[in-house]
């Protein structure tokens, strides 16, 4: 949903009071997801202001038993968050991704509109703030401000019954990754099936009959072959001057022969399914 989308400051920070979010007379539009500060964002404005809101329409597009969540890569610093005028929820840290399940609000096809309040203490010192200036000037090492939806905003279409979370435990003594994840809306007789592969070669697969809603299992990356291990040109661990990266694919296949791929991405996080890398650091 990056692009264009309405947008206005509330320096007087009555939005809320007013209830903008279920009408509102918008005077600016931005482009996201870039910072108003930024050129790109089409207002390029440096100024600090605290309180911003923006609003757009969200048209699902889910077929029927698909759960829709409405994901937020990066909002600096709070969101408050609602879908036709209804509050959806509230996420604080201006760096880490979040994410709502808004399938019963968008049951039909029909446009709904969605409404975000950003709130950014720029002069609060005690906020999270990596190199940002909390005077309103970039001056030394500090940089300008970055305020409001800063990372992409999407919908992702998932069945009812999908992985809502992935942890994954490098240890690089044993040459295994354990993995543990968690199901959400978990139907027993569920499977859980997790290819791991490098450079597009096959690693190993497993599947996992969870009974509950989470699961664990460990798999082998180094196949007990010791040059796989160490610092050879074929090597499986991580360095900088080396950086491999381990691809892994889920696929949850419920009772009723339904099956659907969860995810494929590039680089490991710590809570999601994309895939992970192992370093000499076992990081």
């Amino acid at each position: 949903m990056n692009g264009q989308w309405q947008f206005t400051f509330d320096d007087a920070d009555e939005g809320q009071r007013k209830q903008w979010y279920r009408e509102h007379d918008w005077s600016e539009h931005i482009e996201v997801s870039f910072a108003y500060q930024s050129q790109l964002s089409g207002i390029s404005d440096t100024t600090g202001h605290a309180v911003v809101w923006y609003q757009r329409t969200v048209t699902s597009q889910a077929e029927s038993g698909e759960t829709v969540l409405l994901h937020f890569g990066a909002v600096d610093y709070g969101a408050d968050i609602w879908l036709d005028g209804q509050f959806i929820g509230h996420h604080q840290g201006g760096h880490t991704s979040f994410s709502f399940d808004i399938t019963n609000q968008v049951s039909d096809s029909a446009e709904h509109t969605l409404t975000v309040r950003v709130w950014d203490p720029i002069h609060d010192e005690e906020v999270t703030r990596g190199k940002q200036s909390w005077t309103g000037r970039s001056e030394g090492i500090w940089y300008t401000n970055t305020t409001g939806i800063w990372q992409t905003v999407w919908l992702e279409y998932v069945p009812q019954t999908y992985l809502e979370n992935v942890q994954y435990f490098p240890d690089i003594s044993a040459g295994t990754i354990t993995i543990k994840g968690t199901i959400k809306h978990f139907v027993p007789g569920t499977q859980v099936q997790a290819v791991i592969t490098f450079k597009d070669d096959p690693v190993t697969e497993t599947i996992v009959p969870p009974e509950i809603d989470s699961f664990t299992f460990t798999a082998d990356v180094f196949a007990k072959k010791i040059f796989r291990s160490g610092f050879h040109n074929d090597g499986r661990l991580w360095t900088p001057e080396h950086p491999h990266l381990f691809a892994i694919r889920f696929t949850t296949k419920t009772p009723n022969g339904g099956s659907r791929i969860f995810g494929v991405g590039k680089y490991f996080h710590s809570k999601s399914t994309r895939p992970f890398l192992i370093t000499k650091k076992g990081i």
